[in-house]
């Protein structure tokens, strides 16, 4: 019977406990949950042939795979930016707009200028994000910008500018 030892104050446990005990699954649950789980306690689970233990490391692998994918989509995403800040640029501002004429409605434009540094795992283009991560990402990125922009201009506008001339 594989068994798992834990002993860091991050996984709940005293430190120093060195006896080995086996976790309930329920207990591990919780501890991955809470986002607490260490290279070395993932380590020992590996060893645990228990089906529930097994199905914990099956959902842990799937969501490091998907932090990974976002961290590698984030680095493409940026590398227009990150070209522009090592040709000596201090601004680099990222731009989109929505609405492309008068059918769709009003043309919608957006402006934004954050941090060198700036990281957000995540970001996608809106289309592939829920009205929750939508928010969730708004709110760190106004939080987070030097500077942004929204800007729209009605239907009637692009009808009379055409779609170029109402974008300037």
């Amino acid at each position: 019977t594989a068994v798992c030892l834990i002993h860091t104050n991050d996984s709940g446990f005293e430190k120093g406990d060195t006896e080995m005990k086996k976790q309930s699954i329920a207990s591990l649950r919780q501890l991955f949950k809470a986002g607490r789980f260490t290279e070395e306690l993932v380590t020992e689970l590996r060893q645990d042939e228990r089906k529930g233990i097994q199905q914990l490391l099956k959902q842990y692998d799937g969501e490091n795979r998907k932090k990974e994918e976002k961290r590698r989509k984030f680095i493409e995403m940026t590398k227009f930016e990150k070209k522009a800040y090592q040709r000596g640029k201090r601004y680099v501002a990222g731009v989109d707009e929505v609405g492309r004429g008068p059918l769709a409605g009003p043309v919608v434009a957006a402006a934004v200028i954050l941090p060198e540094n700036f990281q957000l795992m995540g970001l996608n283009d809106s289309k592939q994000l829920t009205e929750e991560e939508k928010n969730e990402l708004d709110n760190i990125i106004r939080e987070q910008a030097i500077s942004y922009s929204v800007e729209m201009v009605e239907s009637t506008l692009v009808d009379t500018m055409n779609i170029l001339g109402a974008t300037k």
